[in-house]
Order: structure tokens, then sequence, then C-alpha cells
């Protein structure tokens, strides 16, 4: 059996067997020899080479990683065996229902789980199947709810009203992943998740939205770096306007707004929609297309190519770092979650009606949106969608490049290509 398959058995994680595995490539890169002929002071020697390779020694910590890997790595050389880090990859320690060890394993090897995800998921689960006394492949979905209401007693009597949405969600999110596990893998298992009302982020609930002042000065500042003649700053000026104006005028997540371009727009009886890049379709509500603001469509269509994409090299976690990193060197302390809220209250001071925020935002759960919060006529609905950037940016005394009547369709922009 290969080193990297022997340690991931003996309970060491995904990541833990690449470092170690990267330890050993990098000691014998030094050196110059096959792994397998690394001497015992290999990790002295590396550092020796380095010095005079680079200037610098090996950081202790690095070291000290090394000889955890050398020490497994001549151990496999010379018995064909390794170290047993612990009960499996990433439990804790008194994780023993023989059922949750494979999901475990699964998680790490196959799914490429961090240690800390593995350990949290599988703790829940086996401290589910303990409140209930039987093993977890004999959870029903009433244990479930017995033990998150065993946990709402337990906070009452710490003087809390209840848990957090946010434990709550943990809980049925590590079930529900065991339940997965199991049903693909096992036998046919039921979802006991399914119908369990898993409440509101914490995360959205706790975000405040971003001041009128505050978005305005970021979209003047980004129009600044625009038209800079630094390629680099105009180049990220453009796409943090872009970005501000597709979350805070239409309330796209930025994960989204990243993807877009003029090319996800379309037009249908005089009202613009976008189509959400890689929509997950979430809750299994489908969100192919989404009503868009006229300063968007104004956005797109003048400042983009057809097929230009805002931030093709991003991925959303890049793409949230840009942007917060970019807003804070600017002096501003907000995050794009902020923008995505500021959208939803906006909307809602402006229309009082929940359901269309809801909408918009695409929440399952109106809990989820009742932070902004009831009801304008269905007629008026798109009206007070599409207009909702124009009559701020008029309110700021910002002039409009073109009326809404000027749009050009992209299919005219295209050739007239559909």
């Amino acid at each position: 059996m290969a080193w990297h398959d022997l340690r991931i058995k003996a309970g060491h994680g995904a990541a833990s067997v690449r470092n170690a595995m990267r330890g050993i490539s990098a000691m014998a890169h030094y050196l110059d020899v096959e792994p397998m002929a690394l001497p015992e002071n290999a990790v002295q020697l590396t550092s020796d080479a380095r010095m005079e390779r680079e200037g610098k020694q090996l950081a202790p910590s690095t070291a000290m990683k090394y000889q955890g890997a050398l020490v497994a790595w001549r151990l496999y050389l010379n018995t064909g065996q390794t170290i047993r880090q612990r009960p499996g990859p990433g439990l804790a320690k008194f994780v023993r229902d023989q059922d949750v060890l494979d999901w475990a394993t699964s998680l790490s090897v196959a799914k490429n789980k961090a240690d800390g995800t593995v350990r949290t998921y599988t703790a829940t689960v086996q401290s589910v199947a303990d409140f209930a006394d039987c093993d977890a492949r004999d959870l029903y979905r009433s244990d479930l709810e017995a033990y998150i209401e065993g946990a709402i007693v337990r906070a009452q009597r710490a003087g809390k009203d209840t848990i957090k949405n946010n434990y709550r969600s943990h809980i049925c999110k590590a079930v529900r992943s065991f339940c997965t596990y199991m049903h693909e893998n096992v036998m046919d298992f039921p979802d006991i998740t399914h119908g369990i009302e898993r409440g509101a982020k914490e995360s959205a609930i706790n975000t405040k939205a971003i001041s009128e002042e505050m978005f305005f000065r970021i979209l003047e500042l980004a129009e600044e770096d625009a038209v800079s003649p630094d390629l680099e700053v105009a180049k990220l000026g453009r796409q943090i306007r872009a970005l501000t104006k597709l979350m805070g005028f239409s309330g796209l997540r930025i994960s989204e707004a990243s993807r877009s371009s003029p090319s996800h727009l379309v037009t249908n009886m005089g009202n613009w929609r976008i189509k959400i890049p890689d929509a997950k379709c979430r809750h299994g509500v489908s969100d192919d297309e989404l009503l868009v603001d006229d300063i968007v469509v104004e956005e797109l269509t003048m400042n983009w190519s057809p097929n230009e994409v805002i931030c093709p090299d991003w991925d959303p976690k890049t793409a949230g770092e840009k942007f917060t990193g970019w807003v804070i060197k600017k002096g501003i302390f907000t995050t794009p979650r902020a923008l995505r809220v500021f959208y939803g209250s906006w909307l809602y001071n402006k229309t009082k009606d929940i359901m269309l925020v809801r909408d918009q935002l695409r929440h399952k759960s109106i809990e989820t949106t009742q932070l902004y919060i009831r009801q304008v006529p269905d007629d008026a609905r798109d009206r007070q969608v599409t207009s909702f950037g124009a009559e701020m940016m008029r309110a700021q005394g910002i002039k409009q490049a073109r009326s809404r009547s000027s749009v050009t369709p992209l299919r005219v922009m295209n050739g007239g290509a559909s």
C-alpha cells in the first residue's frame, strides 16, 4: 500500500498527508537525492543547503514539520507501517460508531473536507446518536427534533431565549451530510432533516447595511480609479464600480456579480432582467433570472463589451477579498454582504413589500428577509424594482448618462443574435 493511502487509513487528514509528501519532496530536491535515499539528518542538511543557495535557513516551524514527515517516511521505508495519528481523519476521540467513522473518512478523502470540519460534523452526529441512545444508522427525525429541543432547553436554563440559528443550521447540515452518505453508499436512508426549519443565517441578520453616503463614496472612488492612467488601477476600479452597482442596486451576491456580463441581460415586456450566472437554484427554487435596475443595465451596456465578464479570474472568495481589501485601502470599512443588506433594506423602505424584497434577494424563509420588512400594488412592483437605482442617483444629484428608453437591447448589440 502506498504511503499516502496508508497514512489516510491511519487517521491522518488529507491536507496533512499532502503537506508531509511535499516536505519529503522538498528535502529530496534540496539534497538532490531520491526520496528513498533521504538520511536521518535530512532536515539539518536541507536547512544548510537552503542557507547556501538562498541565504536563509528553514523556519523553525517548517523544520519541525519536515522532521515529523521524515520520521514517518523512514518508518514506512523500513517497516511498511506508519504512525497512527488519531482514531479517524479529524475525529473527536469519543467517536466510535463505525458508520460515522466510514463517513468521516469519506469526508476527508473523497470530499477533501478540512480536519476541523470533519471533527465538528462527526462529533455532532455522534452526539445526536448518543442522545437518542442508538446507532447513527437507526436515527429518526423525532430523535433529531428531540436533540434540538434539548439544546433549546439547556440554552434557556443558561438564561438565553433559545439556541442560535447558526447552531441549529450546523446540526441539520451535519446530520444531512451523514444521511446523504448513508443513502448513497450503504442503504436506502431518508433525510431526517427534511422539514426541520433551520432558520435564517446569523451572518445575514447581524450584518448592518452600509450607509447611503458611504455607498456613493465607494462609487465615487471607484470612478476615480477607473479613469486612472495606471492600467491595473483602472481595471480594478472599473471592476469595483460594476460590483458595487450590481450588489447595491440589484442585490446580487458578490459570487454572482463577479461572474456577470452584458450577455446575461435580457429584456421582456419593457423590463430588464439578468440571468444569474452559475445559478444554484438554492432551496430548490429557480433563480435563473432577476429583475434588474436601469443603473445596472446602463453600467453593463455602456462600459463592458457584450461578452466581457466583470471578474473572469476571480472565484467567490477572491472576489470578496479583493472588494474588501480595496474599500479598506480607501478608508471604508464594509463588506460585500453589507451592500446586499443595503439593497434589501432600501427596497423595503421604498415599497413596504417584504414579499418583493424576499423575491429579489431569493430567500427561502421570510424570517431571513425580516430585517427589511408589505405590500405595494402588483402592477407597481416591477416599476419599483427597475427604478430603484435611478431615483437614488437623482436624489444624490448624479446625472444619468442616458435615459431608460435609449438603452440598446443586447440582441441589437450582437447583430441580431438572440
